[in-house]
This record gives C-alpha cells, structure tokens and sequence, in this order.
C-alpha cells in the first residue's frame, strides 16, 4: 500500500504487516489466518487491506472461509483490477494521459479514504 493510503488509518488503530512477495513471506498463510481470527474474537473491528485483487492475486477466499467456518462475520469490498481499469480508460481516454493518472490517483485514494472512514465510524 501507498504511504498517502495508509496515512488514512485512524491513528489508533493496530496495524500489522503481512505482506507476501515473491520468495519472501512476513508470515505464514496459518499465521495471517491465526491474526485475523485472533483479532476478530478480541472484538476488534479488523480490516485486511490487501493490493490487487484478493480473489486472483490472493488468498482472500480462504481468509473469508477459515473466519466464517468460526462463525466470523465476514465483509468483502471488491476493488478496482488495475489492468481491466487500466484498459478502460486506454480505450475511453487514449490522449490524455496525465488526465488518466489524475483519475486513477483520485479515485483509487477517495475510495479508500471513504471505505476506512465508514468503517471505523
């Protein structure tokens, strides 16, 4: 996540780093499993950011199985595929491209400003 993003986060909140990259895992997937769980039954409101899409990049489904097999409840806010964005905007906008980049910063940022906002509210 950008640093303008994550600057959005109530300055409250708990923040943990899972992230993967290739040949380099800060945690197991058990583990992020074991902290989502954890967190949610200590009655915490817990929010799992993730970059690109959870469902095809990720490992968004079974995050969302193994919480609602415990009786978790569970919300899903799809983002934006960069690339299907990406490749509407080519075709609608194929000479303005600081326009493009303008929009895309702006509304990939007031996305999740306003979903953080709503949810911690």
């Amino acid at each position: 996540m950008s640093p303008e993003i994550l600057r959005l986060v109530h300055g409250g909140a708990r923040m943990v780093y899972v992230g993967k990259q290739k040949g380099f895992h800060t945690r197991t997937q058990d583990e992020i499993h074991e902290l989502l769980c954890n967190f949610a039954m200590e009655g915490s409101s817990v929010l799992r950011l993730k970059g690109g899409d959870p469902f095809v990049f990720g490992r968004g489904g079974e995050e969302v199985q193994y919480l609602q097999q415990r009786n978790i409840k569970t919300h899903v806010i799809p983002g934006v595929l960069p690339s299907l964005m990406h490749a509407l905007l080519c075709t609608l906008l194929s000479a303005c491209h600081s326009f493009i980049h303008s929009f895309i910063h702006s509304f990939i940022h007031s996305f999740i400003h306003s979903f953080i906002h709503s949810f911690i509210h």
